[in-house]
């Protein structure tokens, strides 16, 4: 009730999938392998960024805004989403990328890169890490924006703020309808922790419901994740008006599968993928959800869970960076030693 008071502008298609994953369930010898299929929100490619701008438009246009200021990595699916539901609501997008510049050229575009093109998008390329990028380069463009007598609206985070977390606290609500549903009592919940929003959402649901479900990140990029999910997760249940709060104990966030860096993969990714892709024909990304599930596979192996237990593995999206690391992928692939391969795109 507390979320229905926030407006929220319909750009997905929900629920999405909850499946079975049987097949790789008896590859790994149990538990029982859920998959919320999150990579099927239907806006642009699809992912989890779907749900976050759900709201985070709806609050643009109710500050009347006509241009979006975001931006990442050149790779960015959050940019491509983000320019698409910008454009479901009548505004244009400037894309802020963080990366090489001689890496943004037109004989390089592949995956999320030409579909920022396609959509028309303003992209600029700056040579900083993200930091600089959030609390710089988006000020700078959007008083730009308004001395051309536009009106701006600062998406950054990749949608890790309170309004863009109520997303993924409808999230749990649409997966316990589902379980419930089928006759499933979930236990843990796995997803990839990048910018923390979708892990926030996720616990702060999962709690204020009392479902009973052990949310767990695995880390995609070198950050203390519990101190930055910890405050998002409170600062959105005050603004929602919940009695509700956690310590940084409380959350967890394996960061043991990051490898060399964000966007970086290495031959387990490449693995995991592999066996994904053939015991469920389901294709994983590179940058987040292979690393999710590569994480999610050790920790099975190591006896994290007991056979007894039923997991989901949350689907966040991004299988466009499976084009644009093709080159490291069959390297990997083919490779009998496991390597480190860095980003070809230049990506933090």
């Amino acid at each position: 009730m507390q979320i229905a008071k926030y407006p929220r502008e319909r750009l997905g298609e929900f629920p999405t999938p909850l499946q079975e994953m049987p097949r790789l369930t008896e590859e790994l010898g149990g538990p029982k392998l859920l998959i919320k299929r999150d990579d099927m929100t239907g806006l642009a490619m699809g992912g989890n960024k779907t749900r976050k701008l759900e709201f985070l438009m709806a609050d643009a246009k109710s500050k009347g805004a006509d241009v979006i200021i975001t931006g990442a990595g050149l790779q960015s699916n959050w940019s491509t989403q983000t320019a698409a539901a910008a454009l479901r609501c009548g505004m244009k997008t400037i894309v802020c990328s963080a990366g090489p510049k001689d890496k943004y050229k037109p004989e390089e575009y592949g995956g999320n890169m030409l579909l920022h093109y396609i959509l028309g998008a303003d992209v600029r390329v700056f040579p900083v890490g993200f930091k600089e990028l959030y609390e710089t380069v988006f000020v700078e463009v959007a008083e730009e924006m308004r001395k051309k007598g536009l009106t701006p609206y600062i998406a950054k985070f990749a949608g890790s703020t309170p309004i863009g977390t109520l997303g993924y606290i409808n999230a749990i609500l649409e997966l316990t309808n589902q379980a419930t549903i089928n006759g499933t009592e979930i236990n843990y919940l796995v997803t990839g922790c990048g910018s923390g929003g979708t892990q926030a959402g996720l616990i702060l649901g999962a709690k204020a419901l009392n479902t009973g479900i052990k949310v767990i990140g695995v880390s995609v990029s070198p950050a203390d994740k519990a101190a930055m999910i910890t405050p998002l997760v409170n600062e959105t249940a005050k603004m929602l008006d919940v009695n509700l709060s956690i310590k940084p104990e409380e959350v967890t966030v394996f960061d043991d599968y990051i490898g060399e860096g964000y966007g970086a993969i290495y031959k387990d990714v490449v693995d995991t993928i592999e066996l994904v892709a053939r015991t469920e024909g389901i294709f994983l990304d590179p940058v987040y959800t292979g690393k999710t599930m590569t994480g999610l596979i050790d920790l099975i192996k190591k006896g994290y869970f007991t056979k007894k237990d039923t997991v989901v593995f949350l689907h966040t999206g991004g299988q466009t960076a499976l084009f644009s690391f093709k080159e490291p992928i069959k390297a990997l692939s083919e490779s009998k030693t496991p390597p480190w391969t860095k980003s070809p795109w230049g990506l933090w």
